[in-house]
């Protein structure tokens, strides 16, 4: 999941070179919450539950968070919502997989 249609589709090729076709890509604004749950859905419709989600959204500037000097006004907009967003919508259905009652 990326929000540059270019770069889903270039990781998703990547991917599927490495583990034989078996990767998908999305596109998502991850400060968008309607984009969130709208992509949790599709996520499901095409795959099914997840039993994992790795939160890997971010905004980095290639320096360590207390020696860089450019502004980090996108990083809470960008790395905070996915969990409190995207987990809510998918959380339940990996709890009962987790809890063997699906």
């Amino acid at each position: 999941m990326d929000l540059h249609p270019d770069t889903v589709e270039r990781t998703v090729a990547e991917l599927r070179a490495v583990t034989g076709g078996r990767a998908r890509g999305y596109v998502c604004d991850v400060t968008d919450p309607d984009a969130v749950r709208s992509v949790a859905d599709v996520v499901r419709a095409d795959v099914g539950d997840p039993d994992v989600v790795i939160n890997n959204a971010g905004v980095v500037s290639g320096a360590t968070c207390w020696t860089s000097t450019t502004t980090r006004s996108g990083v809470p907009s960008t790395s905070t919502p996915w969990p409190l967003l995207g987990d809510p919508s998918l959380l339940p259905a990996m709890i009962r997989t987790a809890m063997g009652t699906s």
